[in-house]
């Protein structure tokens, strides 16, 4: 299983680091081929171009991204669900940092259920580029990776992007999702099956925190 994860994340970091230069790519190739302003040439659905365009406007919407102060993460505690029914919750932690241009907030709770293990983060990045093009590339690229100890893909829900680990043998698994290209939601458990982690984070007012001030 950890081949998968290592896949992902070279996905991902190749992702945050090429945006610029695949949409410089996309103007260049746009240019070669006569086309004015950096417009991309029609080629008739080419699988090669159609990519062209999808990298360039993740690199658009990356590059419109404006560094803003995260929220006190006293704000983001009430979004921390209740204890799944047999689990115990215990006490919410929070933290907000400024490091002058590094600015995060974040909140987390722990839950059990025996020996399993259930945990739950709510971050504000405050707009980070290089994450929502990290997200959005590593999206594109990859749809899922099967395997018999588990399974690594990535999904969609409206315009969050997520990232899903499965191992099978202790059936643990974690989801990392991107809310409004700017809060971090993760979910990590034991124990559970896939399912689960997707009905704990569907618990998570995701309008309303993407509302907050």
């Amino acid at each position: 299983m950890r081949i998968f994860v290592l896949v992902l994340s070279f996905v991902f970091l190749a992702g945050c680091k090429s945006g610029v230069e695949t949409a410089d790519n996309a103007k260049k190739v746009a240019k070669d081929d006569g086309q004015p302003n950096g417009e991309s040439p029609d080629k008739g659905g080419d699988p090669a171009s159609k990519l062209l365009d999808q990298m360039a406007e993740i690199e658009k919407e990356a590059q419109a991204l404006k560094p803003i102060d995260p929220v006190p993460f006293q704000k983001l505690l009430p979004f921390l669900p209740a204890a799944p029914k047999g689990y115990t919750g215990e006490e919410p932690q929070g933290t907000t940092i400024d490091l002058g241009e590094f600015k995060h907030s974040q909140a987390e709770r722990s839950y059990r259920k025996g020996d399993h293990h259930l945990s739950i983060t709510i971050q504000d990045t405050a707009h980070i580029p290089e994450l929502y093009r990290g997200f959005a590339t590593t999206r594109l690229h990859v749809k899922k990776i099967d395997s018999t100890t588990g399974h690594a893909r990535t999904f969609a829900n409206g315009n969050d992007i997520g990232l899903e680990n499965y191992t099978k043998a202790n059936q643990a698994g974690e989801l990392v999702i991107l809310v409004g290209k700017r809060f971090l939601i993760t979910v990590r458990g034991d124990g559970i099956q896939p399912e689960f982690l997707h009905t704990i984070y569907k618990t998570i007012d995701r309008q309303k925190l993407l509302e907050l001030k």
